[in-house]
């Protein structure tokens, strides 16, 4: 999927909008009029052939759902609704703008794969927050997905889609990402905006002496245990983020799982806050 610096600048544009603006202006890109306010609506595009997304704010992406088909994506602003995400094929969290917009293109790309819904989440925390965002003007290349039989594992088919969007967008994009040093005292692991706290609560504690690697899961479910297990390495102690929206321990459950069998070290819980009470927190 090679293209040239001209084809490259004319499928993007820079726009500065809200994080929520942003998604819903890609769907609208990538969708047309099948970027739509209701589950029901977006079954019916996808029925007739058609690409589909219920967009941000919609109440009905908030709703528990069930028997739901098709190849299409609801997105929502992350929120304490378990039961609303069990019957989609995956979960994706955006953390900034630029993340939020990437996750519209994976998730197309993996819901033409497995003929499955799936949902996009972007954190509450920066949903409304105005940033400087490259929106595609088109993907079509990147969407043409040739499925000859239904893929049933998730987790290999959300690999490819990241790896693929990494190498249409040229930016990093990946289930887990990482930030920091191989060897390090501290893995802290994180979720959606979370990331940018954690990453500047590093760099306080990088100046005191201490080493951190930041660690970020963008792929919510499936668990991509093998790469959260990757990331967190040789870590000494792994200190999680986890949000008082989020399923309570859901992220310190999700990491405890992966590091269970690393021996006696620690697995810490610590409430999202500034940077400089995280680094506080850290040192003690």
């Amino acid at each position: 999927m090679q293209v040239s610096a001209r084809e490259e600048s004319e499928r993007v544009r820079p726009v500065a909008c809200s994080v929520a603006a942003a998604v819903n202006r890609t769907e609208v890109t990538l969708c047309g009029t099948g970027a739509v306010t209701s589950i029901a609506a977006a079954q019916g595009v996808t029925a007739a052939g058609g690409r589909a997304a219920v967009l941000l704010d919609s109440e009905d992406a908030h709703g528990v759902v069930a028997d739901i088909t098709g190849a299409w994506i609801a997105h929502r602003r992350r929120c304490s609704h378990p039961d609303s995400a069990r019957a989609y094929a995956f979960e994706l969290l955006a953390g900034d703008a630029q993340q939020a917009v990437d996750h519209c293109l994976v998730a197309h790309r993996l819901a033409a794969s497995l003929k499955r819904p799936g949902l996009c989440d972007v954190d509450a925390d920066i949903a409304d927050d105005i940033a400087l965002v490259q929106l595609p003007t088109e993907a079509t290349d990147l969407l043409r997905v040739e499925v000859n039989e239904t893929r049933t594992d998730v987790l290999a088919a959300a690999r490819e889609a990241f790896a693929a969007v990494g190498h249409w967008t040229g930016r990093p994009c990946s289930p887990v990402r990482r930030r920091g040093p191989d060897t390090c005292r501290y893995a802290i692991v994180t979720t959606g905006a979370a990331w940018a706290q954690a990453c500047a609560a590093a760099q306080l504690l990088s100046a005191g002496g201490i080493d951190c690697t930041i660690i970020g899961l963008a792929l919510l479910s499936p668990v991509p245990v093998e790469e959260l297990r990757s990331a967190i390495g040789d870590a000494e102690a792994v200190v999680v983020l986890d949000h008082e929206d989020s399923r309570p321990g859901e992220l310190a459950t999700l990491v405890q799982s992966a590091w269970q069998d690393r021996g006696e070290r620690q697995v810490h819980v610590l409430p999202r806050g500034p940077a400089i009470e995280l680094a506080q927190a850290l040192r003690q």
